[in-house]
C-alpha cells in the first residue's frame, strides 16, 4: 500500500470515530432526567390578583350552614309552669273547706248541703257495687241575677288520702243539679256516693259551680 493510500485510511477511521462519540453524546443528553421540575405555567388571567383558593370540604360535610347552638339563657329557661285553665290535665284550684253544715259562695250563688244521710245503695250501673253509701242533697240559691249551671258537678272523697268515692248514677233518688238557677231561686241536686261505713271520720263534698271558680268544699265526720 502507498503512502496515499495510509493516510486516506487514518482519515477514515478518524472520521468514523469522531461520528461515533458525537452519536453517543447526543443519545446521552437528549434524555431528560425524570425528576426534572417543570416550569410553573403563568397564572390564569381570568382569577383576580391576590384571589384565595377555597379549601376542599372533607368527606361528608355539610354543604349548608351550620346548625345553631341553643343559648345559655335557653337552656337554663324555666319549665312552662302549671297548667293554665283550657290545658289538658288542668285541675281546679279548691275553695277553703267550710263545715258540712256550713255554706259558700260562688259565682254569684249560696251553696248548702240541705242533707246528708247514710243509705244501702243497690248497684245498677256498670261500675258500681252494692252496699253503704251516703246520699248527699245539693242546694244552689242565686242571688239576684240567674246562673248558669250547665258545667255544674258533684264529688265526693273520703280518709286522710281523698279516696275517691263511686257514684251510684242509677240510683232511683239520685238527680243532678239543673242547666241553670234563675234569680233568687234555689235548685238541688241529689248525689249517691259509695262510701264504707268505718272510713267515714273525714269526708269531703266537692260542688262545682262554674268552671272559671274554685271548687267549694264541705269537709267533716259522718257518723
Amino acid at each position: 500500500m502507498t503512502a496515499h493510500g495510509d493516510s486516506l485510511s487514518r482519515t477514515a477511521l478518524g472520521t468514523a470515530l469522531a461520528l461515533s462519540l458525537l452519536l453517543s453524546a447526543c443519545s446521552i443528553g437528549g434524555t431528560a432526567p425524570e425528576s426534572a421540575s417543570a416550569t410553573p405555567s403563568s397564572p390564569t388571567t381570568g382569577a383576580p390578583t391576590g384571589a384565595t383558593t377555597a379549601p376542599l370540604s372533607s368527606p361528608g360535610a355539610s354543604s349548608g350552614p351550620a346548625p345553631s347552638r341553643p343559648s345559655q339563657a335557653q337552656t337554663d329557661a324555666p319549665g312552662a309552669g302549671p297548667a293554665q285553665p283550657g290545658d289538658a290535665g288542668y285541675v281546679l284550684p279548691e275553695a277553703d273547706p267550710v263545715e258540712l253544715d256550713g255554706t259558700a259562695e260562688s259565682a254569684g250563688t249560696q251553696v248548702s248541703l240541705s242533707s246528708m244521710q247514710a243509705v244501702d245503695a243497690v248497684a245498677g250501673g256498670v261500675g258500681e257495687v252494692s252496699g253503704p253509701a251516703l246520699e248527699v242533697e245539693v242546694s244552689v240559691t242565686a242571688g239576684e241575677e240567674e246562673v248558669d249551671l250547665s258545667v255544674a258537678s258533684v264529688e265526693l272523697t273520703y280518709g286522710d288520702d281523698q279516696t275517691p268515692a263511686v257514684s251510684f248514677t242509677s240510683a232511683e233518688q239520685a238527680h243532678d243539679l239543673p242547666a241553670k238557677v234563675g234569680a233568687g231561686q234555689t235548685v238541688t241536686g241529689t248525689y249517691v256516693f259509695a262510701v264504707p261505713t268505718d272510713a267515714r271520720d273525714r269526708v269531703d263534698v266537692k260542688v262545682t259551680v262554674s268552671t272559671g271558680e274554685p271548687v267549694v268544699v264541705f269537709r267533716g265526720a259522718v257518723g
